[in-house]
């Protein structure tokens, strides 16, 4: 009786197959991934939105903040602007988006619609601080980028303290 066993050009043959499939595999999960961290923190880059002292304080009698956001020069889509307003013990935010203004903001230029600044440009807005219930201190900014399928909040862009107008 003849015991037949596998050739070792066969088992090596069956280990380098094995091995180049299990490659393969692990290649298929983790670029997706890779590229899409990479996409994310190209999107949300430094100095892509500042929040200027020329025309931002905040109005005492009206109870109104002017702020004025300029966009940096910097090819990235943002669809929004997170605010964020502290003030004392208080903090809130408004959330800036395009579209109709909302009872909380509005464009300083009394545009129906709020848009965003576009590559190198500023816009004002007024955010209506009674809503808020605060007067504010200190505001930051931080942009929502459009992603392939979706939107990202990215971290503060820039952040300033409020004096009176």
């Amino acid at each position: 009786m003849h015991k037949r066993g596998i050739s070792e050009l066969i088992s090596t043959v069956l280990l380098i197959g094995v091995t180049i499939s299990a490659a393969a595999m692990i290649y298929s999960f983790v670029v997706p991934l890779i590229q899409s961290n990479i996409e994310q923190s190209q999107k949300c880059v430094s100095g892509l939105l500042e929040i200027t002292q020329d025309y931002t304080c905040y109005n005492i009698s009206s109870k109104e903040l002017y702020i004025e956001i300029e966009k940096g020069n910097v090819d990235v889509n943002v669809t929004g602007i997170q605010i964020l307003l502290t003030g004392g013990q208080s903090s809130g935010g408004v959330l800036i988006k395009e579209g109709p203004k909302t009872k909380e903001v509005r464009d300083f230029n009394a545009s129906l619609n709020l848009t965003i600044p576009k590559k190198g440009e500023t816009n004002t807005y007024v955010i209506n601080m009674t809503a808020l219930g605060f007067a504010p201190e200190s505001a930051t900014a931080s942009p929502i980028v459009k992603l392939k399928t979706s939107e990202k909040l990215c971290d503060v862009s820039s952040q300033i303290p409020i004096g009176n107008c």
